[in-house]
């Protein structure tokens, strides 16, 4: 199903609260932020990708705070048709987007909280398929949305010379709705229409980084996610000229890991820091081929300023 996307309101949401409050009238206002950043990354498929998160203590509790947290990414690919035995090509146009806001707690060793994530993710695939003597077109849409509730754990360890951190996210289930519309041409233009909802078992996100400082300018480092979900709904698929319901069930794993350079000391970006990232992902899907993709991050990063 085609849908016409416009600039997310999350993502207004978050520039209001991070450079457009009246209140503020510098850098130097952010008291009570712990951490913002803004990433842009480019891949070898990713056209372009956006990681906002904003951090806001509050001032009747130092020790509470609240974040908020948008991913955007679209990937544009070309490839061959490869679940079936079948010859042709198709292009695969995704976009992904991401929206949390979890409460936390700060103790001295560590922090815990809850947090709300509502993700979503569109392809439409256009191309042709070889039958007989005649090719002829193709065309799959499906959207898929969830929502769950993340668990959050996370410690973190700063000196003057290392700062290191470990965050893990655990959601028990997860509610997942598709959406899908599926056209093979000639015979079976219609009856690839399906809608249907279901509860994913339980997932889970980590996420660790070691940084050194190298002197005062300059911090160089590691960082590293991994992210586990069981999928399992329901989907059209090609039946002779017609369409039948199969259940779809796979574990998709993506790994993820980057050298990481932040660049301090600014005179514009006072309590910020320019940050450079370079790395791979790699996703896994039970029984589909492994997707590697080359990755390129740069943005602004307040965290990298404690040590």
């Amino acid at each position: 199903m085609r849908r016409e996307r416009l600039i997310p309101i999350s993502f207004l949401f978050l520039g209001y609260f991070a450079f457009a409050d009246n209140n503020l009238n510098s850098i130097d206002d952010f008291e009570n932020i712990d951490d913002f950043k803004i990433n842009f990354s480019k891949g070898d498929d990713t056209v372009l990708g956006v990681d906002v998160q904003y951090d806001y203590y509050f001032d009747f509790n130092k020790n509470l705070h609240s974040e908020i947290g948008y991913i955007n990414k679209q990937i544009d690919s070309v490839e061959n048709f490869t679940l079936t035995n079948i010859e042709g090509k198709k292009g695969t146009k995704i976009k992904k987007e991401e929206i949390s806001l979890s409460l936390l707690y700060d103790f001295p060793l560590f922090t815990v909280g809850a947090e709300y994530e509502h993700f979503s993710s569109n392809k439409e695939q256009s191309g042709y398929y070889k039958s007989g003597n005649s090719y002829l077109p193709y065309d799959h849409h499906i959207d898929i949305k969830g929502d769950r509730v993340n668990i959050i754990g996370e410690v973190n360890y700063s000196d003057k010379l290392f700062y290191s951190s470990l965050k893990a996210k655990v959601a028990p289930k997860t509610n997942l709705d598709i959406d899908q519309n599926t056209k093979i041409f000639p015979n079976n233009v219609n009856g690839g229409d399906l809608s249907s909802s279901s509860t994913l078992d339980l997932s889970y996100k980590i996420k660790g980084q070691l940084m050194a400082n190298i002197g005062q300018h300059f911090e160089i480092g590691v960082e590293g996610n991994y992210e586990f979900t069981p999928y399992a709904y329901q989907l059209k698929v090609k039946d002779g000229n017609s369409y039948r319901e199969k259940r779809q069930t796979y574990d998709k794993k993506r790994k993820e890991y980057f050298s990481k350079v932040c660049v301090k000391d600014f005179k514009i970006l006072k309590d910020f820091s320019l940050v450079f990232r370079y790395g791979k992902s790699e996703v896994d899907r039970t029984g589909m081929n492994s997707v590697k993709e080359n990755i390129f991050t740069f943005g602004i990063d307040s965290r990298c300023t404690e040590l």
